[in-house]
């Protein structure tokens, strides 16, 4: 879920009204009509993206709006009957006495009082339970700060992104490796940071189908690439673009991804 919140550059705990506004203003910025030929198919990946997170986003929070007003409910329903607790005349009791006959129970306002104890911790476990299937156990943890370069600097990629002056601030070296989860081969044109800063020139792996580089790339002079910023951009067997292109390519780190995965 953090993930549809970073698409649209929004944070945990907005409103519904705020996702909305966002939606309509990436619409129309990641039109990729509106774009010029070589970017078109970049903006149209993205364009998607930007659809899916809203949908899964909105679905979540309208979920979590529908548990807030079964709790409002429940809570009015439960401060009437304490209002009343004090003064209980005849029908109600029989109401409650009728419902439950066959088990005899006691509906002295001790047994009641009991009753509306219980049917609160009830509806806190409902509600714990709902939001833990709903966002998962990390949701519930206080957010770190994010390092994902390309999600909280768009603006400012796009003008760094085919220079040499991209820097993640990441500090791991990691070997960096690649999986071809697709049905057909694919060339990984592949671009790296050496330690000193400078960055590599680009260079060409053509991975098999569902082929996985397990030892990491080879740097080609018998060594393995170890870096902490990589940019990429993939085309197919013909060499026609798959995944972003060579004016636009993807640009991560090795303490987000060690490994470029393409389905």
């Amino acid at each position: 879920m953090e993930n549809y919140y970073k698409i649209l550059g929004l944070k945990l705990g907005v409103t519904l009204d705020e996702v909305e506004e966002k939606y309509k203003q990436l619409l129309k910025e990641f039109d990729p009509e509106k774009q010029s030929e070589d970017l078109k198919e970049f903006f149209s990946v993205e364009y998607e993206k930007v659809k899916e997170a809203y949908k899964e986003i909105s679905l979540s929070l309208i979920n979590t709006e529908s548990v807030e007003q079964v709790v409002d409910e429940i809570n009015s329903d439960t401060n009437e009957i304490d209002s009343e607790k004090e003064d209980l005349d005849v029908s109600p009791i029989k109401e409650l006495i009728d419902e439950s006959h066959e088990n005899k129970v006691d509906m002295s306002s001790v047994n009641l009082e009991r009753y509306l104890k219980l049917k609160r911790a009830c509806l806190i476990m409902f509600i714990f339970f709902f939001l833990f299937s709903l966002y998962g156990w990390s949701s519930f943890s206080t957010l770190k700060d994010d390092k994902d370069y390309w999600y909280n600097n768009y603006n400012k990629i796009i003008s760094e992104i085919n220079g040499d002056d991209y820097d993640s601030g990441c500090n791991k070296r990691y070997k960096l490796k690649l999986h071809n989860h697709t049905d057909q081969e694919l060339n990984f044109h592949v671009s790296y940071k050496f330690r000193n800063g400078e960055w590599s020139s680009w260079l060409n792996w053509s991975i098999d189908s569902r082929y996985y580089t397990s030892g990491g790339l080879g740097d080609g002079d018998g060594g393995t690439v170890y870096t902490s910023d990589y940019r990429y951009y993939i085309t197919t067997e013909s060499g026609r673009s798959y995944l972003y292109s060579y004016q636009m390519p993807h640009v991560t780190n090795t303490c987000n991804a060690k490994c470029i995965n393409i389905y």
